[in-house]
């Protein structure tokens, strides 16, 4: 259960529960169960009409020899290790996680199944928002509001998204695999997109929740 602080904070949105914005508390780990997906996130964004930015529940585990592996939930690699993870950024450092963890989510990756837990981020390339449904990246952290969300770039003279993660050489010089938790920034013309290589899980300001009810679904 959230504490609520203060009734600004929290705003109730159809469909899916009561979204709160930048709880700066401890009692809202970046481990929990409500932190809002990516999907989720994009939600709230298109049904309030605010630009909101912050972590997200998927991750991405850098891997030598392998690349980089979008996954579904950043707590199954940080749990237990989330102290560890905000030190190390704190310090500049990444966050290592353990070989076997990463192995798990590489055969994820390659067996990928109709309910993908992890996929190959192949590239960094942008996504055109006319290439929305052709890009399984998109498919994979928006599902169904992927279509919403195109135009809704589109109408805000954005043309693309960006996802940021370090280089297949980048990767091949540290000694293990390394993750981090997605920033979403998406409607922002600056820099609009995920990153994956900033280091960020020391910040405990722009972290939100949500309080499910039911899975909202859209208009297709």
């Amino acid at each position: 259960m959230i504490k609520r602080y203060r009734p600004e904070w929290g705003q109730y949105i159809e469909g899916l529960g009561t979204f709160y914005y930048n709880v700066e508390d401890s009692s809202i780990p970046r481990l929990s169960e409500s932190i809002p997906s990516a999907r989720d996130l994009a939600y709230v964004i298109l049904k309030i009409g605010k630009e909101i930015s912050g972590p997200v529940k998927e991750g991405l585990i850098s891997c030598p020899g392998e690349g980089n592996i979008l996954v579904r939930d950043f707590s199954a690699l940080a749990s237990g290790s989330m102290e560890k993870a905000a030190r190390d950024h704190a310090e500049g450092r990444e966050f290592y996680i353990d070989p076997s963890i990463a192995r798990k989510y590489v055969e994820k990756a390659k067996g990928q199944s109709e309910n993908d837990e992890a996929i190959f981020l192949r590239n960094n390339f942008p996504v055109q928002t006319s290439k929305f449904f052709e890009d399984k990246r998109i498919e994979f952290l928006f599902g169904d509001t992927k279509k919403d969300i195109a135009d809704t770039l589109e109408k805000k003279g954005i043309s693309a998204i960006f996802f940021y993660a370090d280089s297949i050489g980048e990767i091949d010089k540290h000694d293990g695999p390394y993750a981090n938790q997605l920033w979403m920034s998406l409607f922002t013309k600056a820099m609009p997109g995920f990153s994956g290589n900033y280091k960020h899980l020391h910040i405990k300001k722009m972290i939100h929740a949500i309080e499910k009810d039911t899975i909202p679904v859209l208009n297709q």
